[in-house]
This record gives structure tokens, C-alpha cells and sequence, in this order.
């Protein structure tokens, strides 16, 4: 009913025959087909993290959440996304970046982990974002966060605070072994040359 609700098409996705594996498929199908708009193909990940929490939310605080609350907060929330991902692309032209998505992630040495992590920046009391991943060697997800911020003035102020949440969430989930990755070569250089 929620899939429904949110206009995509059922029939493969409430279907019980279909194996989760391939309802994952289907819906990463449908993320790089670029015929589609932006909301739609971003959209189902936050559904998916919508109809997480709303189950959290009753099990846990037995609170119920509508189907069609969920809708309309997993779309809220896909749009602040695209906005602030795109946004930051569009003014910054991310001038300070290294070419990151022309390169390949380098996995860590085999006792430890790598934690990237990155800023989407607007100055002043504009919310920004950030967000880490920490993985293994192999390359799977140990632990992935994302938060908002205000009040940072530059890029390499937000970038810092952005590395301080991840070191300390790395830190706080246990993990001590751990090697830390931005995209902004002006931070990098610093760090590297202290």
C-alpha cells in the first residue's frame, strides 16, 4: 500500500514471490535510469528508511505512523537531499575537490578500517550537511551516518567539522584502528603536513 502511495508500480515490489535481493535490484534499475526524474530515483531509499523508522517507532514507542505521513516524510525528506547535494555542486563548484567521482575507492590494509567522509556547505546560518561511511578492507558498510549543521563560514571549516563528527562516531562505536578520507585536498594538506 505505501509503494502504492508514493506512486510506484507494485506488482514486483509487493509481489511475495520476489525475492528481497531482486526488489533491491529493481529499485537500483530504476535509480540509474536517467529517463526517470531525480525524486523518483531517490526516492525509494529514503521510503525504505521512512518505513524503517516508522517500525522502530512502534515497536519501540508504540506509535503508529499513517502510510501516508511516511509518504509525504519520505519525500520531504528526498527533496532537502537533492537540494543540498545540488546546491552545494552548483554554487561551490566544489573548486577545492579532488576529482572524486573519477576515482576509485582504495580499500584500508586488512586490520584496519576507512572512514570517508564529506560537507555539503553554505555559509552562515544555512543548514549544511555532512555524511561519513566507515568500511572494511573488503569494502562492506561497518557503520554510515549523515547529520545538519549551521554557522560554518567556509568550506574547510565545514569539511573539519564534518571529520570531527566521523572521528568521533568512528571512535565511538568502537573502532580504533581507522583511517579517515575527505575529498578536500586543502584539509588533507594541513592534516598531512602537521
Amino acid at each position: 500500500m505505501i509503494w502504492r502511495a508514493a506512486g510506484f508500480q507494485t506488482s514486483q515490489l509487493c509481489d511475495n514471490g520476489i525475492p528481497p535481493e531482486e526488489k533491491l535490484r529493481i529499485i537500483f534499475q530504476m535509480h540509474n535510469d536517467s529517463r526517470v526524474d531525480r525524486v523518483t530515483r531517490f526516492m525509494p531509499f529514503w521510503l525504505m528508511w521512512r518505513i524503517w523508522k516508522s517500525g522502530n517507532g512502534l515497536v519501540f514507542n508504540h506509535t503508529r505512523t499513517e502510510f501516508q505521513t511516511t509518504v509525504e516524510m519520505a519525500l520531504n525528506d528526498t527533496k532537502e537531499w537533492l537540494d543540498n547535494t545540488m546546491t552545494n555542486e552548483q554554487q561551490n563548484g566544489n573548486r577545492n575537490a579532488a576529482p572524486s567521482r573519477n576515482t576509485k575507492w582504495s580499500p584500508p590494509g586488512r586490520d584496519k578500517l576507512k572512514c570517508n567522509y564529506d560537507a555539503s556547505h553554505h555559509e552562515g546560518n544555512t543548514v549544511s550537511g555532512l555524511g561519513w561511511i566507515l568500511r572494511n578492507s573488503q569494502g562492506t558498510v561497518i557503520e554510515c551516518g549523515m547529520g545538519k549543521f549551521q554557522g560554518r563560514m567556509t568550506t574547510e571549516e565545514a569539511e573539519c567539522s564534518a571529520l570531527i563528527w566521523a572521528i568521533q562516531a568512528s571512535y565511538g562505536f568502537g573502532h580504533k584502528k581507522v583511517i579517515f578520507e575527505g575529498d578536500n585536498q586543502t584539509i588533507t594538506r594541513m592534516i598531512n603536513t602537521k
